[in-house]
């Protein structure tokens, strides 16, 4: 490669029976070189001797393949769905993920399972977004009322920390140890049941207010009906809609951290990437450019997402840093869930005092470990 008014001078070779062999070998030189900046290694492309070298050749390309496979996957989540959504496409409840699979799946008769079609189910079906069931809100209603539930409601637990799992599931996270962010994922998973169990401790709080009336005497089941179903159905249908989605937003970024960090001795820089459209919020889309070191401090409380429904994303860049803008995220989103490996803000539902919170916070690892037990 040379610059464009370069000077080239083309000598001609003493003994021209080694041109061919002097071609060769820069021939060679040139695709070792490329298949390194492609790959990562020449073991999965060059014959070797050994086998051990070949394994770890394929291990590096497998690491690049995610890799690109993650930064496909952002930039159709982050960029292209958007888009189409703006333009009018269905797709408000869909995530793109790549399906990676080792072996074939058949049916029953052993036919091979089409795969485009299974794709083409995973971007139109939802069924983690199924609303909760009214009969489901009325039964906890009425075990709230009769006095049954101890502590944290394991149903109304369930439907919150079910939903969060599948948000997770829906990044491409899971729980095997073979994972590569499997520690990640576990964290994260409790994370979502300790969230799921405050969450119905706030209801009941708010709930505990509706069994008086305004002289302090109890009401009856069908006044108190009455008024805790719409207050119900905010914490597990309206809310519940709106975590689901936060959870995803969390669990794609602290993704993308773990790579960030695996990959910032050759990109130490971040830059904050907003979507740039007229639902973009001003603030954010002043952030959007802004590029600073990995380790930045700034990076602990402005990570997105920022605030509900947040659609800025990050990258990773070697460019220089900028200016540090004066930016204050939300409440409830001043930390980074992929350096705190968290979903949500510790203060999201936990305005309680200590000894509760401890409690608490037991309920939800019982409650975790029986659920975890239960699917083994």
């Amino acid at each position: 490669m040379r610059d464009f008014d370069d000077q080239v001078n083309i000598l001609e070779a003493k003994s021209t029976s080694s041109n061919a062999a002097n071609f060769e070998r820069s021939m060679r030189i040139s695709d070792e070189y490329i298949s390194k900046i492609v790959n990562g290694q020449s073991g999965t492309s060059d014959e070797k001797a050994f086998v051990g070298s070949a394994e770890v050749g394929e291990r590096i390309l497998n690491d690049y393949t995610k890799a690109r496979l993650r930064r496909i996957s952002n930039h159709i989540n982050y960029r292209l769905m958007p888009l189409m959504i703006r333009l009018g496409y269905p797709l408000a409840d869909c995530t793109f993920e790549f399906m990676i699979e080792e072996k074939q799946e058949v049916t029953a008769a052993g036919e091979p399972v089409n795969r485009l079609q299974k794709k083409k189910l995973n971007l139109s079906l939802s069924p983690g977004l199924q609303p909760v069931a009214a009969s489901a809100l009325d039964a906890w209603l009425l075990r709230y009322f009769e006095g049954t539930t101890q502590g944290v409601d394991r149903s109304m637990w369930e439907t919150t920390f079910k939903r969060l799992l599948r948000a997770l599931s829906d990044t491409g996270m899971n729980f095997d140890v073979t994972y590569q962010y499997a520690d990640l994922a576990r964290t994260l998973r409790q994370d979502a049941a300790v969230f799921a169990a405050f969450k119905n401790n706030d209801e009941q709080r708010a709930l505990a207010k509706l069994l008086v009336d305004a002289d302090g005497k109890p009401v009856d089941w069908a006044t108190f009906r009455k008024a805790a179903r719409p207050l119900t159905e905010k914490y597990n249908r309206e809310w519940l809609f709106t975590e689901y989605s936060q959870a995803q937003a969390s669990a794609q970024m602290a993704v993308k951290w773990e790579g960030f960090q695996e990959a910032k001795d050759l990109y130490p820089n971040l830059r904050y990437d907003a979507v740039m459209d007229e639902f973009t919020r001003d603030d954010h889309a002043a952030l959007d450019g802004t590029v600073l070191p990995i380790d930045d401090p700034f990076w602990n409380r402005n990570y997105p997402p920022n605030g509900w429904g947040c659609r800025c994303s990050v990258s990773q860049t070697d460019k220089p840093a900028t200016s540090k803008p004066d930016f204050k995220p939300d409440a409830g989103f001043r930390f980074n869930p992929g350096k705190d490996r968290k979903l949500f803000d510790d203060k999201t539902y936990k305005d309680v005092d200590e000894a509760t919170a401890l409690n608490i916070r037991a309920n939800a690892e019982t409650l975790l470990n029986d659920y975890l037990n239960e699917q083994r």
